[in-house]
């Protein structure tokens, strides 16, 4: 699958650096500091030079959420995290990390790659949040019962979402303006928001971020996401397949392979499509030609 391949992000966040910055990133020391380069230009509060930085609430990405309203669909009734449990969502994000690096290494390469921020909020709605208007950054506000995995799992969950959103700006996803896969004739039935129709965009998301959280867990020898999303995955991907019209060949193409894993389910090809180097770049047909 393009959306989980290792090689296919490096391709992107390289071509992505060669379109908005000139240079193309020539070692993974490089890649890791042009896509830097790129969120910088993409937002108003910097990345960090290196790694993720944790941050809260009441500091300057946590404020900037906060008063542009970014993500007031999804947190709300924000209330202060005392400093107390700030230090140990601290640690538990690196033992989510450590986590993730120990199940799927070329994964963690990704979500390492990708997610520059992680902002914790205590909101009134537990679970994770993400967007292309704000680059490489992942809000979490954490139940207090999460451990490692329940985190790791919210952070994949929004770094797939970021990845995909590579994707689309470098290949394009969709024929059409992003308004018009909101119409009726264009919503789906969401994989994750189970039963609810959405958007086009949105519904594709869903599915895409379903993949690696059942992978995970898969890994993990636990089945709670295998089985929640088992039957909504077919039914979203078998909508997905209905909407042609509005894809580019490369989002056809991303929606086949969708539906291929909704199908087979099959984790071990699965895993060989992540490491497999001959989906780094998508070529369609009239390329080949």
């Amino acid at each position: 699958m393009y959306f989980l391949n290792y090689f296919h992000t490096c391709a992107n966040v390289a071509r992505l650096a060669l379109n908005r910055i000139g240079t193309a990133p020539v070692t993974f020391s490089d890649l890791d500091t042009d896509y830097r380069k790129i969120v910088k230009s993409m937002r108003v509060i910097p990345p960090p030079e290196k790694s993720y930085r944790v941050s809260f609430e009441d500091e300057d990405l946590g404020l900037f959420i906060r008063s542009s309203g970014v993500f007031d669909e999804i947190f709300y009734d924000i209330q202060p995290i005392p400093h107390d449990e700030r230090e140990h969502f601290r640690n538990l994000i690196v033992e989510s990390m450590n986590l993730l690096k120990s199940i799927d290494s070329r994964l963690w390469f990704m979500v390492n790659l990708l997610v520059t921020d992680v902002v914790f909020l205590k909101s009134e709605r537990v679970g994770g949040g993400s967007g292309s208007h704000l680059f490489g950054v992942v809000c979490v506000s954490p139940s207090d019962t999460w451990g490692a995995s329940e985190l790791l799992e919210s952070i994949v969950h929004e770094a797939t979402h970021l990845n995909l959103f590579v994707c689309d700006m470098v290949n394009s996803l969709f024929n059409v303006p992003v308004d018009r896969l909101s119409e009726n004739d264009a919503k789906v039935v969401s994989a994750v928001r189970i039963g609810q129709l959405r958007p086009l965009d949105k519904a594709l998301h869903s599915a895409v971020v379903a993949v690696p959280l059942m992978y995970i867990q898969h890994l993990q020898s636990k089945t709670e996401l295998v089985d929640l999303f088992s039957d909504s995955l077919k039914v979203c991907t078998s909508g997905l397949l209905a909407k042609e019209k509005f894809y580019t060949p490369y989002g056809k193409l991303v929606v086949e392979q969708l539906a291929t894993f909704a199908t087979s389910q099959n984790f071990d090809r699965l895993s060989a499509d992540i490491g497999n180097p001959k989906l780094a770049v998508f070529r369609n047909e009239l390329e080949r030609v």
